[in-house]
């Protein structure tokens, strides 16, 4: 975080203790999901390619392998 705050950078993070922190420091923050967000803006993924990605991501969120958002997850498949 101090490298983010010191260089005016975004932090991404999904650490719970480290988000209060950039609160608190005034530091932008975000989860890994908000790259998703951006690309999609951006156009930059196809709509095949983020089915297969969502998808697959479910997958591993819910064998607990990562630790994500399901519902966010979910709200992002709904979306398409």
């Amino acid at each position: 975080m101090a490298i983010a705050k010191n260089r005016g950078w975004i932090l991404l993070s999904g650490d719970g203790s480290l988000r209060e922190a950039a609160i608190k420091e005034k530091v932008e923050y975000h989860g890994s999901l908000w790259i998703y967000d951006r690309l999609i803006e951006q156009k930059l993924i196809f709509k095949e390619c983020r089915i297969e990605f969502l998808t697959k991501l479910y997958e591993v969120v819910e064998s607990k392998k990562r630790r994500l958002p399901l519902s966010e997850i979910i709200k992002r498949i709904n979306e398409i």
